[in-house]
């Protein structure tokens, strides 16, 4: 519901569709918490609370790689919004050698598309207005890629 619901950009319906069935994951499921977290995250970066979004974020308990890889991109997404460069750096960082540490343990599609995210949000940071139309090409041809409208946005930011 969380990705149809920002895909349509009905982010009303999605606070109160969060808020409403918050308590309905049936209670022996142990990551029920960090879903409804992870959740208003991701509807907190849609709705610019940058900071609403990073405290809740450091609410959110990893038990499993797809769980990290949500939080680590979430990270970087706040992280580049708010401008807080030492730690978009180090989490671009960490994130790679998180990838290079388990990439036995995941298929080579989310492997690459995990990459290809964290190397996409760094050149963004880094990049130039001339390699700009370089970069929009990368994104737009790249598979699979986990928040490419995002990042489409945060280029056409840069012009």
């Amino acid at each position: 519901m969380l990705t149809i619901a920002l895909r349509l950009e009905r982010v009303e319906w999605l606070e109160q569709f969060l808020e409403e069935h918050k308590d309905k994951m049936p209670p022996e499921y142990e990551d029920r918490d960090n879903v409804y977290r992870y959740s208003l995250v991701r509807l907190r970066i849609e709705q610019e609370k940058f900071d609403d979004a990073l405290g809740t974020l450091n609410q959110v308990v990893s038990v499993d790689f797809f769980t990290n890889m949500d939080v680590r991109r979430a990270l970087l997404m706040v992280y580049y919004e708010m401008e807080y460069t030492d730690m978009f750096e180090s989490e671009v960082n960490r994130f790679r050698v998180y990838l290079t540490n388990n990439q036995n343990d995941i298929s080579l599609v989310h492997l690459q598309a995990y990459r290809d995210f964290n190397n996409i949000i760094n050149n963004i940071y880094k990049t130039m207005k001339r390699d700009q139309d370089r970069l929009e090409n990368q994104i737009n041809n790249t598979q699979i890629l986990p928040e490419r409208k995002w990042l489409l946005e945060k280029l056409q930011e840069k012009r």
